[in-house]
Parts: C-alpha cells; sequence; structure tokens
C-alpha cells in the first residue's frame, strides 16, 4: 500500500462551505490522497453541492447516507477509506497547502502513530487566534502520551488537525448518538494503543468559528454526552496502573468545565434535576482522590459539594451569563491598590470623625455602603478575569455585607452602575435598576428612583446619565433617556425624556427645563 492519505470530510447542511473546504485540500503540496465526502442526510442543495464537487478531481468520492450524525458519518468514512493513513476534516473548515506534507513528514520520520498540528480559531472580522502550537516539534512515547492527553492542553479533544495510522484505529470507531466529546473518547481510545506520538508546533489547519456550532449551542442536553463519556475515560480500569492520578486531574478539570458551562447555560433552569444527577455521580466518582489535585481545583470541587448556589453564582459570572448583561458596565480596578486609592478620594465627601460615629450620623452609614458597593465591584471584576473561587468568595461575602446595609439604610445599588464619586445625602428609598449607567460624581438626596419604565429589554429601557448630576429629593428618572452633565434635577421631579443641553436644572412632573 502506498503512503496514500484518506481525508473524511462528514457533511451535513453544509452546502455553501463545502466547495471552499474541498478546494483547500485540493491545493495541498502533497498529492497522494483521496477525499471522501460523507453526506449525512443532507439537504437537496446541499447534496447537489457535493456531487458538483465531486467532478473537480478523480480523487473525490462521495458516500450519501440516511442522517446519523457526524459520528456516524465518520465511522462510514473509515470503513470505506482505502489510504494507509486517515485524517479528518470539517466541512466549514479549510486547510494550509502544506497541513499533509508536513504531517507526512512527521509521521515518516519518526514512525509515529500520530500526528499532530496545530490550528487557527478564525472570526468572521478576519482575526484568528492560534491555538495548540508550540515552538518545536515534540515526540511522546509510550505512558507519556496518556499524560500529556490528561494534564495538558497540547493534545486537543477535536480529530481534525490530526493523521492517524490506519493500523492504529483499527477497530476503533466513533460513539454513535453523541452530540459532544465523541472525538475526545476516539482519540483517547487511539492514545491509549499509540506508542509514538508527534506534536507539530505550526498551525496549520482554520477552524472557521461558528456561533451556531455544537459548543455555542444553548441546548444543554448535547452538553452531558460530554460529562458521561469523560467519565468513561474516568472509569476506565485498562489505564489505571500507570494513570490513576492524571485521570482524576482529567476528570475533575473537565468535570468542573462542564458544570461552569451548564450552570452558566441553564437559566431557566430546565436541566436542573438532570444537573444535579450529574453532579452526585461526579462527587461520588472521585470520594477521597482529590489530594494530589492543585489547591484551587479543590476549592473550587469544595464549592460545588458543600456551597451549589455559591458555586452557580460563580458560573454565571465566569463563563458568561451575568457577563453578558453587564459587560458594558465592568470595573476598570485591576488590583487592591487601585481600589484602595478610590476608596481614598470618595472618603473625603463623607464625615468620619469620632463624633459622626457615636451620634449615628447617618452619612457614614451611607459611606460604609458605598464602600461594600466598591469591593464588590472589584471582586466581581476579579471573578470575571479568572476561574479562581476564592475572588467568588470574598464577592459573595461582600456583597452579603452589601446588601445588609442596604435594607438597613433603605438603598439598593447594584454594583458597576455609578461612577466614581457617587455621594448619598440622605438615606431611605433609594431604588437603581442596575442596566442604568450614571457618570461621575452623582449626587443622590433620597427617596430616588433610577429605572425602567417596564420593557421587555431593560438594556436599552433605563437611564444612561452624565457626569455630575444632582438628584433632588424624592426625583426619579424613568425610561431608556439620556441626561448630560452637569444637570441639577429638582426635588419631586419625574424626568422621562431625554435633555442633551448640559448645565441646566429640570424640575416639575414631567420634568422640564427651568427657565431663569
Amino acid at each position: 500500500m502506498s503512503d496514500l492519505i484518506s481525508i473524511i470530510i462528514p457533511v451535513y447542511n453544509a452546502g455553501k462551505t463545502i466547495d471552499g473546504c474541498v478546494e483547500s485540500v485540493l491545493k495541498s503540496t502533497y498529492s497522494d490522497f483521496e477525499i471522501l465526502i460523507i453526506d449525512d442526510g443532507s439537504n437537496v442543495e446541499t447534496a447537489e453541492e457535493c456531487d458538483k464537487v465531486a467532478l473537480k478531481d478523480h480523487r473525490i468520492k462521495v458516500i450519501h447516507q440516511e442522517n446519523g450524525g457526524v459520528s456516524k458519518a465518520r465511522n462510514c468514512g473509515i470503513e470505506n477509506a482505502k489510504g494507509k493513513f486517515i485524517t479528518f476534516v470539517d466541512a466549514d473548515d479549510t486547510v494550509d497547502s502544506d497541513l499533509l506534507a508536513s504531517m507526512m513528514n512527521a509521521m515518516r520520520q519518526e514512525q509515529a502513530d500520530v500526528v499532530i498540528t496545530g490550528h487557527r480559531e478564525c472570526y468572521d472580522d478576519g482575526s484568528f487566534k492560534e491555538c495548540f502550537c508550540s515552538e518545536k516539534e515534540s515526540i511522546k512515547c509510550g505512558t507519556e502520551i496518556l499524560s500529556e492527553f490528561f494534564t495538558t492542553n497540547n493534545i486537543s479533544w477535536t480529530v481534525w488537525a490530526k493523521l492517524y495510522t490506519r493500523s492504529i484505529i483499527g477497530d476503533v470507531r466513533f460513539q454513535v448518538g453523541k452530540r459532544i466529546a465523541e472525538d475526545m473518547y476516539f482519540n483517547y481510545e487511539i492514545l491509549k494503543k499509540a506508542k509514538t506520538v508527534v506534536e507539530c508546533g505550526s498551525p496549520k489547519y482554520n477552524y472557521i468559528k461558528q456561533d451556531e456550532s455544537a459548543m455555542a449551542s444553548s441546548d444543554c442536553s448535547r452538553f452531558f454526552d460530554s460529562f458521561y463519556l469523560t467519565k468513561a475515560v474516568f472509569d476506565d480500569i485498562e489505564t489505571n496502573e500507570n494513570h490513576r492520578t492524571d485521570k482524576v486531574f482529567f476528570y475533575v478539570r473537565s468535570g468542573l468545565f462542564f458544570f461552569r458551562m451548564m450552570y452558566a447555560k441553564d437559566r431557566n433552569k430546565e436541566a436542573a434535576e438532570d444537573i444535579r444527577n450529574a453532579r452526585r455521580a461526579f462527587l461520588d466518582s472521585i470520594h477521597d482522590n482529590t489530594t494530589t489535585l492543585p489547591r484551587r481545583m479543590r476549592l473550587e470541587l469544595f464549592l460545588l459539594k458543600y456551597c451549589e448556589p455559591l458555586y452557580r453564582q460563580q458560573a454565571k459570572i465566569y463563563w458568561g451569563g451575568i457577563q453578558e448583561e453587564n459587560v458594558k458596565y465592568e470595573s476598570t480596578i485591576d488590583s487592591y491598590a487601585q481600589l484602595r486609592k478610590l476608596l481614598n478620594r470618595e472618603k473625603k465627601n463623607y464625615p468620619n470623625n469620632w463624633f459622626d460615629n457615636i451620634s449615628c450620623n447617618q452619612r457614614v452609614y451611607n459611606w460604609r455602603f458605598i464602600k461594600l458597593l466598591r469591593k464588590c465591584e472589584y471582586y466581581r471584576s476579579k471573578t470575571r478575569k479568572s476561574n479562581n473561587p476564592l475572588w467568588m468568595v470574598l464577592y459573595w461575602i461582600a456583597r452579603t455585607h452589601k446588601n445588609h446595609m442596604g435594607v438597613f439604610i433603605g438603598v439598593e445599588i447594584p454594583e458597576n452602575v455609578f461612577g466614581e464619586g457617587l455621594i448619598i445625602h440622605h438615606n431611605g428609598s433609594i431604588v437603581v435598576n442596575g442596566s442604568s449607567k450614571v457618570g461621575k460624581n452623582c449626587q443622590l438626596h433620597g427617596d430616588n428612583c433610577i429605572g425602567n419604565v417596564g420593557k421587555s429589554d431593560s438594556l436599552t429601557d433605563c437611564p444612561q446619565i452624565g457626569n455630575n448630576v444632582e438628584i433632588g429629593v424624592g426625583a426619579k428618572v424613568l425610561g431608556g433617556i439620556i441626561i448630560a452633565d452637569n444637570i441639577k434635577i429638582g426635588a419631586n421631579a419625574v424626568v422621562t425624556k431625554s435633555f442633551d443641553e448640559k448645565g441646566i436644572t429640570l424640575v416639575g412632573i414631567p420634568a422640564h427645563k427651568l427657565e431663569r
């Protein structure tokens, strides 16, 4: 058998991209290949496009089958492949012209079972990110192959950007019916048999990022495949002797990633029962096998086991639930030193001598609330930028204290609404919608409301207020309006329309400009 490479391309309703995909393969500098396009029950347009593409070159073969999923399509490709080597390409991706040649050179030189190359994650705006790339070629042999797979990110779960020998695949097939992580399990079955794996450094495969891809989908049910397939790897006794500790790390890391994602995506709690069952199975599986894990991972496990509501909140912020709603109002404070400087500046706006403290000056309590508010903003920002659960614990503690103080003084102000210099002159009945945006040096005199008027989209139905705006006692600012800088809003005024003239005074119901 010659060094023929069988390139398997599963296709499902990818008529718009299959031509570009195949064209990139046909430009390869390595010419000893065949292309197997597996049409997995696509629509008529895609099926016809596949047949049309096949006319371009005698090395292209199209197989039409009933829809059975990507695993069944790839298995069909393996069964019909004639090559000594097999690789996979997705129908909406492209490859560099030297991908096949570079992988084949590494395969021949090292007599490898699998060759892995990096890839580019390409976006609609033309930008890209290089993934799974290293500066130089790396060779793994024997037990270090699975150790690399379990404990590092150097071997991706995907089957594309990899070249396999036909002999190492043997009777290994994809798990039919699985929609997520079926490629990970396929790679695991291959790697536990492999004797030599070569990791090539430079990226030569172009993964076109799709918003509607499986990982981007909000359909939670499919993600359970990922959890139970990683559990199957963990439960596989064949690899226990040399890799028990590595498998614990792999299983816990993958499991925590799964639960962070699920808690964030399942916003309506439609999969709550399934998540509880998976969580129970996960925690029962690891038992006391966590002593070798990194401290941060053990802390996250502790939160998942004993503080599930807190862990769920962390997941929503880290993965993007709350993050998506308030991302443009995120705190810009990056260090505790910056936080202290901000608090020292704002502290000057409030009384802080011993007499004010013992005489229960209300502004002393208002300052305590402001200080807790700024700490919440800082900890929340750190939580979004890091998956270290310690930040979530600090955020939860600060937010609890802030809410208690808010109940005590009658103030409800969410994080990331007000700029620096907020002054609360009088406490009592101050309510602010979290989707509002208020600039620097705002003054609230008490009994104020900044909020929406009941429209479904609160992000566009809340006020945007400029810098140095003073809001008098009883004044309300409502709706998706814009208030310019240096405006004073008189007592009991109700502002429901935008004012773009700076330095004016607003009075009345509805509020209007005060003519002097």
